[in-house]
């Protein structure tokens, strides 16, 4: 943006700080969200939101403040998706998997995600390089994109709650037991 396309520095920095801006309405409206569309819906429109607008990047046209304002929109708009999905994903991994193996699950996550995340840039600065920094845009964003696909299967969008994911791959909802001469109490998994 700042060498091929002529935008300020300035003006790239406060256009992508609106990405900020919306994964703070993302984060307040998450859970409202969640309750109005159904958890798995929530969950699927949030992450093709975050995933699926940074697409419009590279199709951007103008310069200067048009192109700022542009760029603006799109990373506001993608950050909403990212402040709703980063909460419903936490909530779901809380949920679904056992109280001990939290600590391990959320370091095995950060190592895949920040992991990728050098690795990714230095390849899109080759493509970027080679074949122009929109081609290297639009390939990476659409590499973006599809890392949202795994969760959009029917079984996530069906979710009302994330209860409902601690199901078996046989459908049955390990939730309550009656021990003997007690009140039910939940299964632990």
């Amino acid at each position: 943006m700042v060498t091929d396309r002529g935008l300020s520095p300035g003006l790239f920095g406060l256009a992508l700080s609106a990405a900020g801006a919306g994964a703070l309405v993302g984060t307040l409206a998450s859970t409202r969200l969640a309750e109005r569309l159904g958890y798995g819906r929530a969950f699927a429109a949030a992450l093709l939101l975050s995933t699926g607008t940074p697409l419009l990047i590279a199709a951007l046209p103008g310069s200067g403040g048009a192109l700022a304002a542009g760029l603006a929109g799109v990373q506001f708009t993608a950050g909403i998706g990212l402040g709703v999905a980063n909460v419903l994903s936490v909530t779901l991994r809380q949920v679904v998997i056992p109280r001990g193996n939290l600590a391990r699950s959320n370091g095995g996550y950060r190592v895949l995600i920040y992991g990728a995340l050098p690795l990714g840039s230095a390849l899109g600065g080759v493509l970027g390089h080679a074949a122009g920094s929109r081609v290297g845009v639009a390939v990476g964003t659409a590499g973006f994109a599809v890392s949202a696909v795994p969760m959009l299967t029917r079984r996530i969008r069906g979710l009302r709650t994330p209860q409902q994911a601690r199901t078996d791959p046989a459908g049955a909802t390990p939730t309550e037991t009656a021990p003997a001469g007690g009140p039910p109490t939940a299964v632990r998994r």
